[in-house]
């Protein structure tokens, strides 16, 4: 196992000569703007596993539903950027949730980039609806936003999809796991938002800075 070396508990740092900051809600915040840039919310997982038999609690996605809407009406947010999968499945109570807490939202913009499960998923949510736009990919501020990793050498991405998470050693035959953001000089990649989803563990690379998420706190790591 690669050792991690912590160089710093302050969640803001600088990526493509902009300004940013990771938030403890798995969201991360463009601070020029006031843009705020999350992914993987999947809403609907909990119903959909139930339909299968496997008995999610869904009082979790439902309040992290609220919490999130509460969230970006207290703290300024300007704009709303969904990097792919805010849907799980097919159109469910806490879809129906979403809109209704989305559609009075008409002073932020909402950007939807979709993911492989909102391409199964959408028709069914609806497109068009209130202001939420959905798109297969966006050019902003010279970023492309995306939701699968999109390796450019001439175009900086963010994007979500693979639920990164880092395992890191506690002691001897000791560690945990925590879901973290990637920065590297080309590619940002943001952690799932969604609480019922898993983790990707990663094989960290010595070029990459991860930031990692836990007791409401963000850590940033690099690995030699």
């Amino acid at each position: 196992m690669k050792i991690p070396q912590f160089e710093s508990d302050s969640p803001q740092f600088k990526w493509q000569n902009q300004s940013w900051e990771w938030l403890p809600n798995r969201c991360l915040l463009h601070l020029d703007s006031n843009s705020l840039f999350l992914a993987d919310f999947h809403i609907g997982k909990a119903d959909s596993f139930q339909r299968a038999g496997i008995n999610l609690p869904k009082s979790n996605s439902q309040n992290q539903i609220e919490g999130f809407f509460d969230f970006i009406q207290t703290t300024n947010i300007k704009q709303v950027c969904i990097l792919g999968d805010l849907l799980h499945g097919p159109t469910t109570t806490e879809t129906n949730l979403f809109l209704q807490l989305l559609k009075p939202l008409k002073n932020i913009g909402f950007q939807w980039i979709l993911g492989n499960h909102d391409r199964r998923s959408a028709p069914m949510f609806g497109q068009d609806i209130a202001h939420l736009k959905p798109a297969k990919d966006a050019l902003w501020n010279g970023i492309r936003l995306c939701h699968e990793p999109y390796n450019d050498a001439d175009m900086p991405s963010i994007c979500g999809h693979i639920h990164p998470g880092l395992r890191l050693p506690l002691g001897p035959k000791q560690s945990f796991r925590a879901a973290c953001g990637m920065v590297s000089e080309n590619q940002l990649i943001l952690p799932a938002f969604g609480s019922l989803t898993g983790l990707q563990i990663q094989t960290p690379e010595p070029r990459t800075k991860y930031y990692v998420f836990t007791n409401n706190q963000v850590l940033k790591f690099s690995f030699k």
